[in-house]
């Protein structure tokens, strides 16, 4: 018998590619188990699967960086405490530099990162917290249904409180945006455009090479932008090449972000006088500013 939940929640997470570097990431979980019945008629609880399988993923994927072990241009090392992680182009610089508490990564033994490699690992490891009568679990992960434009960032915000404070998290995020009162592909295609693979870094939080860690000191080169600060979590910094990042005014929560977008259309473009913006973040969250 096979007990199915659809929609039972999101994740919002980074992941590193080769080519396109640090990508954030968001997706809906389906998720199937095949099991005999157990002594209350019933393959699982539903809300003991919403429960126990939501929490595994929020302690594991979701708001973190998720890395490809295997691939030749990832280099990954680790203490109980702390972890970086390395990117590197193919000519052996360093592409992106991230170093956080460890809890902030997932390292997955893949040579790339996609759904269905998420999905192999997730699979293996949510049976592992299943009853015994459950046989098999099967988590599906897949986008929203294409609603228009979107672009893929990633971020850290660091007076959050949660796992938002995790300097290389990020979402698939939809953009909506309305010039007196009616949707305009221009604009919602210029802003997929420009924030294509993006990291969208908060001004306060830009430092200096020479303000960074040792070993972050030793790694870095003139075309990368450094960020870090403290949180509750910890220390993070990040180091990206320029043309990935986005500098903004202020923290890049998602109520700044719609923010921005609004006052850069005004400024390129004086000439409109209602401009109202549908910032999202991830899937089916958002403003309207």
């Amino acid at each position: 018998m096979v007990l199915f939940v659809c929609n039972l929640t999101t994740i919002d997470f980074s992941w590193l590619d080769p080519i396109r570097g640090l990508v954030g990431e968001s997706l809906i979980v389906d998720v199937s188990l095949t099991g005999e019945l157990d002594e209350q008629s019933m393959v699982m609880d539903f809300s003991l699967v919403k429960k126990e399988i939501k929490k595994y993923l929020d302690a594991s994927v979701d708001h973190a960086l998720v890395i490809p072990l295997r691939n030749q241009r990832v280099t990954y090392t680790h203490s109980a405490e702390r972890a970086d992680v390395m990117l590197f182009s193919d000519a052996g610089k360093i592409n992106c530099f991230v170093s956080a508490p460890a809890a902030s990564f997932l390292p997955i033994d893949a040579a790339s990162i996609d759904t269905t490699e998420l999905e192999k690992w997730l699979n293996k490891r949510i049976k592992e917290i299943l009853p015994d009568n459950i046989a098999d679990a099967a988590v599906t992960l897949r986008h929203e249904e294409n609603t228009g434009h979107y672009y893929h960032y990633a971020h850290g915000l660091k007076k959050h409180g949660g796992n938002c404070q995790r300097i290389a998290h990020g979402h698939r995020s939809i953009i909506q945006i309305f010039i007196n009162n009616k949707r305009d592909a221009f604009w919602e295609k210029y802003w997929a455009e420009r924030w294509k693979d993006s990291y969208l870094m908060s001004e306060n939080d830009v430092v200096a090479a020479s303000q960074l860690s040792a070993r972050a000191q030793a790694l870095y080169h003139d075309t990368l932008l450094a960020s870090a600060y403290t949180s509750s979590q910890g220390y993070f910094e990040i180091m990206l090449s320029h043309e990935q990042v986005e500098i903004l005014p202020g923290d890049t929560t998602v109520e700044r972000i719609g923010c921005f977008i609004k006052q850069e259309i005004g400024r390129l473009d004086p000439k409109f006088g209602n401009v109202t913006v549908h910032a999202f973040e991830g899937i089916g969250k958002g403003v309207r500013i």
